[in-house]
């Protein structure tokens, strides 16, 4: 009886709750909308550290937001929702309006857990709906710039708890859900289309591409530390894009995609829904960032034939080991590195059939006596040599202390690297890391090892090694990820439904959030979006105010992606700027144990017509004689006469 009654009170203060609380939603929207959207700055508060300089007499006013952390500086906490900035400038006067949402990440944590928590224990509507009005009061009072998308992903958290239900997940087509995930995709990978230079991978790659369509071959006349393969690609790349730089970043995300299908077939082979959405959500998640995502890595390009080879590794026991071999050979013909990753499916195949070896050996070595061949007749076999085995050895050569330091840092960095650009995917991530890490553990201790992958620890414990010998960087990484994504299928169904996927599905739309208005401003602005290209429009006053064109001479040892719109090589034969001064690499133009500025020296010697000069030469380039600087803030200069 004591508990019937405590129960109709609970709903009753629950109902009364959901009536005060919606007043509250609605009274906030007006005041906040209306705040925001006012012509007049009459009713607006100045945060104390602000004087108000007489804004509200002045007729053009420029509102922008400004997010105002307020973990652990709980003391800006009074400044939310009102002015914090404000300053005068040409163009107006620029008032900065303080929100936070900073804190939007966490408040979709803390809300999934929550949330669930309270689906589990009462399973009735009113109480899922009460602490969604709770959450959105709150978010509405952080975040004053309240949006339909934003206040949509809220509400839809609320329906994740359904994800938990079989009956929901039988009746989805998985084939859908890929197509879901590679729309999502697609449209997250645009976030950085505006930006000209994320990194400089896609620049060198893309002159290297231009120089074999200038009838070249690689390394003939200009050289990257990369696989001969992946110019060839790079070569096509131009070819369609036409010099359209767009075009040419957005064809530089295909192979993510690519990935995304290659493990949605891989995690298929083991029929497990739930993990299977988890993975490739997760995964376009985590490429979807700036730090792993960059267009261009040579990594995602190798990972495709990689991933495939392990697609038919694990699709059946009938192996075709020629094949697999072949496209290992592709992989390390585009990324040197990758063939250390060779090396853990040689392992496997030595350890369990060894008669195989042979056949994937003879399968890895045709694709490359292919390309022996080429450079042979060309008369060109020692460059090809040196490009591939002597250059990518000597740049190696670190002491071994070092290289254990890189893989202890290679195996925390991928996390923290996260932390700066999504706390939600950080702590996702880290979380499902752990778990996978527990049942490793605790199956070893039990004595074995049970995965669903029979070779997926050969390959991972590779990407360790590779980082190792190579070191760390964001495009090494990748390797991992993709791997990592796949350990997923591990976890028990029972978990993936109750706590992972709708964790990940959480993560998603956070990242869906935090990408969402820049990708859809980029989308849309697609036939302007040259307008902020600032090398392309460099490279035309160069062609217009010089006469720079193909055949002029171009030595770049910054902002090389000036070469791709003049479309000439560089004068240094080392294409890359930073490899310019790396004795290691460029054993071709660089004396041995030379300092920069001998190498400077030998490179000027050449006369070029254009100088692009780096910022720890710029007063090198400045006292050169017969060279006047033309551009101060890019520091290029021109030969005169």
């Amino acid at each position: 009886m004591n508990n019937t009654l405590e129960n109709i009170n609970l709903k009753s203060i629950s109902k009364l709750a959901i009536v005060l609380l919606l007043l509250l939603f609605f009274l906030q929207i007006f005041i906040f909308n209306n705040y925001i959207n006012s012509n007049t700055f009459s009713d607006f508060e100045f945060c104390s550290i602000v004087e108000q300089n007489n804004i509200i007499d002045k007729d053009n006013i420029v509102i922008n937001t400004v997010d105002l952390p307020v973990i652990p500086e709980y003391q800006n906490l009074k400044c939310l929702n009102k002015i914090y900035q404000s300053s005068v400038q040409e163009d107006g006067v620029h008032i900065s309006f303080a929100q936070n949402k900073i804190i939007y990440s966490y408040i979709l944590y803390f809300l999934f857990l929550i949330n669930f928590i309270f689906f589990l224990l009462f399973k009735e509507r009113q109480y899922v709906f009460l602490f969604f009005l709770l959450t959105i009061n709150f978010y509405i009072f952080l975040v004053a710039d309240n949006t339909l998308l934003e206040i949509f992903l809220l509400l839809f958290i609320f329906l994740i708890p359904l994800v938990s239900s079989k009956l929901i997940i039988e009746k989805i087509n998985l084939k859908l859900v890929l197509l879901a995930v590679l729309l999502l995709s697609a449209f997250l990978q645009q976030y950085h289309l505006s930006k000209e230079i994320i990194g400089w991978e896609i620049s060198t790659y893309l002159s290297m591409g231009q120089d074999i369509n200038r009838g070249n071959l690689p390394y003939e006349s200009q050289f990257e530390l990369k696989g001969a393969l992946l110019f060839y690609i790079f070569s096509f790349i131009d070819l369609i894009s036409n010099g359209d730089f767009r075009l040419a970043k957005i064809l530089s995300d295909i192979p993510i995609l690519l990935l995304t299908i290659i493990m949605f077939m891989t995690l298929q082979l083991k029929n497990k829904k739930y993990n299977t959405i988890g993975a490739i959500l997760l995964y376009t998640s985590l490429l979807s960032i700036e730090y792993y995502g960059e267009i261009a890595y040579s990594e995602h390009h190798s990972l495709i034939p990689i991933a495939v080879s392990f697609y038919l590794l694990e699709r059946s026991k009938d192996r075709n080991y020629f094949l697999i071999g072949i496209l290992f050979s592709l992989a390390t013909l585009i990324n040197h590195g990758s063939v250390i990753l060779f090396f853990s499916i040689v392992l496997y195949i030595f350890i369990n059939n060894k008669k195989n070896l042979r056949n994937l050996f003879i399968g890895f070595s045709i694709p490359h006596l292919i390309f022996l061949f080429i450079y042979f007749i060309n008369d060109l076999l020692d460059v090809y040599l040196i490009a591939n085995l002597q250059i990518p050895l000597n740049y190696t050569g670190i002491s071994f202390s070092e290289r254990i330091t890189r893989i202890l840092y290679g195996v925390v960095d991928p996390f923290t690297g996260l932390l700066s650009y999504n706390i939600l995917l950080y702590i996702s991530s880290l979380i499902i890391a752990l778990f996978i890490t527990y049942l490793a553990f605790n199956s070893f201790r039990k004595g074995s090892f049970k995965n669903d992958f029979t070779t997926i620890h050969y390959f991972f414990i590779a990407c360790l090694i590779h980082l190792f010998i190579l070191g760390t960087a964001p495009g090494r990484y990748n390797f991992i990820i993709y791997f990592f994504c796949l350990y997923i299928v591990n976890l028990e169904e029972k978990i993936s439904t109750k706590f992972f996927l709708p964790l990940i599905i959480i993560t998603s739309l956070s990242v869906f959030q935090n990408s969402y208005d820049k990708s859809f401003e980029n989308i849309t602005n697609y036939e302007t979006i040259e307008e902020n290209y600032q090398l392309q429009i460099i490279a035309q006053g160069l062609k217009e105010t010089y006469n720079a064109n193909s055949s002029s001479s171009v030595l770049a040892l910054e902002s090389h992606l000036i070469l791709y719109y003049l479309d000439v090589p560089n004068a240094s034969y080392v294409n890359h700027p930073t490899l310019i001064f790396i004795n290691e690499v460029n054993v071709f133009d660089n004396p041995e144990n030379a300092s920069q500025e001998d190498v400077f020296k030998e490179l000027i010697s050449k006369n070029p017509d254009f100088l692009i000069c780096n910022p720890y030469l710029k007063t090198v380039c400045e006292n050169l004689d017969n060279y006047k600087n033309i551009n101060y803030d890019y520091a290029i200069f021109m030969k005169e006469n």
